[in-house]
């Protein structure tokens, strides 16, 4: 009885754990079908260098309306951020400042971010002066053609048909020591 109770018990574990690694909603779990994560996931953003400075242009995701471009500019040679310079930012057909947000930290509204849809490209030329030099980069910010999605995970009725089985024979298990363990203890009490 011992020997069946260990078998059972195995048996019930061995269950469980394969209902985990089983596939579910349409993924195989091997190697053949593995993506990257969406790059919907951060905002979009647009990389330019020189041999003087490098910027990253990232589009504040506010409301559709009255979104900003957040431009980071740096020296290229050592990464410190570029301060006090003044940028011009041509998009659209509209060329506007930058005003300086924090060290290195340049923002500008401009209409063409207002009208961009998803999927769309956004062609940037931005000049930066300094006291001691000047560039013009140039660049394009690309908005992801699709949102992210925002589906949760869910699991079929098969799996949990799985966990029950396992969860009714571990409960069988159970029950079967408990009575197995009284019948035991009555015999050795008489």
């Amino acid at each position: 009885m011992h020997r069946f109770f260990i078998l059972l018990c195995l048996l019930a574990a061995g269950l469980l754990g394969s209902s985990m690694a089983s596939a579910h909603g349409g993924e195989d779990h091997g190697d053949e079908g593995k993506r990257l994560a969406p790059a919907t996931a951060i905002a979009p953003r647009a990389l330019a260098q020189s041999d003087d400075f490098e910027l990253v242009a990232l589009l504040d995701e506010g409301p559709s309306k009255n979104r900003r471009l957040l431009i980071t500019v740096d020296r290229f040679k050592t990464n410190e951020p570029v301060v006090g310079a003044r940028l011009e930012v041509d998009a659209g057909g509209q060329n506007l400042p930058a005003q300086e947000q924090s060290p290195g930290v340049y923002g500008v509204q401009l209409a063409a971010l207002d009208s961009l849809a998803p999927g769309a490209r956004l062609p940037l030329t931005i000049s930066v002066e300094t006291a001691d030099g000047s560039d013009l980069l140039t660049t394009t910010l690309e908005l992801a053609a699709n949102a992210p999605s925002d589906t949760a995970h869910s699991h079929s009725r098969a799996e949990y048909a799985v966990w029950a089985a396992g969860a009714a024979l571990i409960l069988a298990a159970a029950i079967l020591l408990a009575v197995r363990r009284r019948h035991v203890t009555k015999r050795t009490l008489s």
